[in-house]
């Protein structure tokens, strides 16, 4: 299953990334790792600009919620 987005599409999730004050918004490739993310992401403490790759999103849940994670990854 893909997911086809149009340009609006594609240009209001960008919006969202470089305008989310207080959200994080973030895009993760397929093994889960994020590649990029609104600046509020510097609130839990790092910077992606800073590191050589991002964290998995695994890294960033509670730990009930790590096993859900990784088999949406699998």
């Amino acid at each position: 299953m893909g997911l086809n987005f149009d340009s609006g599409d594609v240009f209001a999730m960008r919006q969202l990334v470089l305008e989310a004050d207080d959200e994080i918004v973030f895009k993760t490739d397929a093994d889960g790792f994020i590649l990029e993310a609104s600046p509020a992401i510097g609130r839990l403490g790092f910077s992606l600009s800073e590191m050589l790759i991002g964290p998995h999103l695994r890294d960033l849940a509670d730990a009930p919620f790590r096993p859900e994670i990784e088999r949406a990854f699998a």
